[in-house]
């Protein structure tokens, strides 16, 4: 590879190394459980206002994606990300007390894991 090529060659954002990049999820899909419309072949619902006229566009499979990270690097965070949705989905959760919802019997550490994944990219912004 020469030079021009390694300057080219794009970086996982996050172990920093080049190659091919995956097209990551800026939020994972849990985050639009409630925006995808499940009837025929799913598809994001996107509304948007133009000129104060609302727009549709059911183009979207899934949440927004940008080449971010390596393979490797989206498989990490696709195994936390995994882990919270099996919990959330599934999560009888309980009335709010006071504004607050405890939930319980999560693996801390990877649920902590997950969330710190939904914020990492700021710094690369």
């Amino acid at each position: 590879m020469n030079v021009e090529e390694a300057d080219s060659t794009p970086l996982c954002r996050l172990c920093q190394k080049p190659g091919s990049l995956c097209e990551s999820h800026i939020l994972p899909n849990l985050a639009y459980k409630e925006t995808i419309d499940p009837s025929g072949h799913p598809r994001m619902i996107v509304v948007s206002a133009v000129a104060g006229n609302p727009a549709v566009d059911k183009s979207k499979q899934t949440g927004f994606t940008e080449a971010l990270l390596c393979k490797t690097c989206e498989g990490v965070f696709s195994r936390w990300e995994t882990y919270a949705a099996n919990k959330l989905w599934n999560f009888p959760l309980p009335a709010p007390i006071q504004n607050q919802i405890t939930l319980c019997d999560l693996d801390y550490p990877k649920f902590k894991l997950f969330l710190l994944s939904l914020i990492w990219s700021e710094h690369f912004a």
